[in-house]
């Protein structure tokens, strides 16, 4: 069973490239090396009903799982937001197709201070 869990926050500066290495461990902490995939989806307002797809979503990306790791990347261009506090989740899809939605929390989007012209 894959276990739903809050993670208070990402806080990245606007325009700013943010990186975050993803491992997918099973509940002994082994690096599971199913070729799992996952979804990353940053949103200004939690949906009032089911979400059909991705297209309105701020920043949406995804990737597989290679020997339970990857990275996630999300490039300064789309990091460059009105500072505010936006809503992120990760759902996981299993070689089977079962998905998992796992991972949910604050994308928060600090002023940045200096700016490269």
């Amino acid at each position: 069973m894959v276990e739903r869990s809050f993670r208070s926050k990402y806080i990245v500066n606007r325009s700013d490239t943010f990186e975050e290495p993803l491992e997918l461990k099973d509940a002994n902490g082994e690096l599971i090396t199913d070729e799992w995939t996952w979804r990353f989806t940053v949103r200004d307002s939690l949906p009032d009903t089911n979400v059909t797809n991705d297209t309105n979503a701020i920043i949406s990306k995804s990737g597989t799982f290679i020997d339970g790791k990857d990275i996630l990347t999300v490039d300064s261009s789309e990091t460059n937001l009105d500072p505010d506090t936006y809503y992120f989740d990760y759902q996981l899809t299993k070689p089977d197709g079962n998905i998992h939605s796992t991972l949910y929390g604050y994308f928060i989007v600090e002023s940045d201070i200096t700016r490269e012209s």
